[in-house]
């Protein structure tokens, strides 16, 4: 994982990284959880994300690979194509910073635009048939792509941890080519971006909650897909269940170990990494977190009052 944005401390940070994402016209609603204020509400034609010119460093080229991790409920579909994610500043902008649109398409349907060439004419249309999205559900979506497999294999489209058959729906020129290039569009969630932040074009706006995008330089296996899935909710504070105790946890971000203190019996302590993996259980409310890689992690707490979960960082 290379950048997370959970938005559920009403902000638009880079939990991982230094990838602060700007907001415009942000504001939060509801989560899958049903938590308040913890997913993005994008509005239609007033809000969206800028992400600036990030991570073609590994995505780009021969051997570029990436993946993108994000659930979203439609307010409103229309027969209006939705732009989720896009790196493409194109002639309605007078630019030529194509790289890729992943959009909700005219027929309700996820679909992945690439471009083998920074100018227009090269092209491939790529969509899951297999799923028609309606409003008030959310869906669990994962775009993987990998430079080095072949033609419209580079790409794989997840939704709700089921891997879609994806069809070839237009195509032009040298179409998917060798892949992403590295075109210095802004990455936008919700509109189109040119390369010094700003509106391309405002059409294909977004209407839908937005929540949990998270990226990695990898091509994300159906493994690590089925784990983000199925992640729990882990927004609960630990004093939620201690009662009215004042637990901590420190230091956070941690080096090299971490405590908690709670005036409650701790039985057990279970570490899960950013992916849900269980990765460590201890006993003690004090232990090391030296092996642990640098990130995010959610520490599962059992008490004598009940379950708890808290998030700290690794650094």
């Amino acid at each position: 994982m290379v950048s997370k944005y959970s938005f559920d401390t009403g902000a638009t940070l880079d939990e991982v990284s230094n990838n602060d994402a700007v907001g415009t016209g942000v504001t939060y609603g509801t989560d899958r959880f049903g938590n308040t204020s913890q997913a993005l509400d994008v509005t239609l034609n007033s809000t969206h994300l800028n992400l600036y010119d990030s991570y073609d460093g590994f995505a780009a080229g021969t051997a570029g690979k990436i993946s993108y991790s994000f659930w979203v409920n439609f307010k409103t579909i229309t027969s209006t194509q939705q732009i989720l994610l896009g790196k493409s500043a194109d002639a309605g902008c007078s630019g030529n910073d194509r790289q890729f649109l992943f959009r909700l398409n005219t027929t309700a349907q996820f679909e992945i635009t690439s471009y083998s060439s920074v100018s227009a004419g090269n092209f491939a249309v790529l969509a899951a048939n297999n799923v028609t999205c309606t409003t008030g559900q959310w869906y669990h979506v994962v775009l993987t792509y990998d430079a080095a497999l072949t033609g419209n294999s580079k790409y794989q489209i997840y939704v709700n941890n089921n891997l879609q058959p994806l069809t070839q729906t237009s195509v032009f020129g040298a179409a998917i080519g060798s892949g992403f290039i590295d075109a210095t569009a802004c990455i936008g969630v919700g509109a189109y971006l040119k390369s010094d932040g700003t509106i391309c074009v405002n059409t294909q706006r977004l209407d839908a909650y937005f929540d949990d995008l998270y990226i990695y330089n990898k091509p994300l296996t159906g493994t690590e897909v089925s784990t983000l899935y199925n992640a729990p909710n882990t927004t609960v504070g630990l004093n939620d269940v201690l009662g009215k105790t004042n637990g901590v946890v420190y230091p956070n971000p941690a080096t090299s170990h971490l405590t908690i203190k709670t005036d409650e019996e701790i039985k057990s302590i279970s570490i899960y990494n950013s992916l849900g993996t269980l990765v460590q259980t201890e006993k003690t409310n004090s232990f090391s977190v030296e092996q642990l890689p640098a990130g995010i992690y959610i520490s599962q707490i059992k008490t004598d009052k009940g379950t708890s979960a808290i998030r700290f960082i690794k650094e």
